[in-house]
């Protein structure tokens, strides 16, 4: 048995009967055995719509996970997205709207405005700044 399970994403997709029964089935080996990770955005009470609405391997499931567990909640921005999000913004930040000629057709700048091309949010990219990472202290004591 391997020493910890992480298992990422817990109710992206739903689960049904015979995957939440053999979800308990491993859980139920591993408890007091082995570490297990789970990252989810689902609360705890909502968790039974991830397991087909079984309530009651629902609540087993749980008090077995969180018996010696601790609860982390990360509230914030998504982790994943912010270089998207910020490769989006110079890539638009860098785009003009045309500029407002009248037309005889009733054009205007706000619905003629084009969103940049993959080129340009490539180009974009390459110009982002990397974060930098700060290496710490060499161990303990150090």
């Amino acid at each position: 048995m391997p020493q910890s399970l992480c298992i990422d994403e817990l109710g992206y997709l739903p689960i049904d009967k015979f995957g939440a029964d053999c979800l308990f089935q491993i859980i139920g080996h591993r408890y007091e055995r082995g570490a297990t990770l789970m990252t989810t955005n689902h609360i705890y009470k909502h968790w039974a719509n991830i397991f087909d609405k079984d309530a009651v391997l629902t609540s087993a499931l749980l008090d077995r996970l969180l018996h010696h567990a601790e609860t982390v909640l990360i509230e914030g921005k998504s982790y994943r997205s912010r270089d998207q999000i910020e490769i989006w913004r110079a890539a638009t930040s860098t785009c003009q709207a045309p500029a407002h000629t009248p037309q005889a057709s009733g054009s205007d700048p706000v619905n003629n405005f084009k969103a940049p091309n993959l080129r340009q949010l490539r180009a974009a990219a390459h110009n982002v700044p990397t974060p930098s990472v700060v290496p710490g202290p060499a161990g303990p004591g150090a």
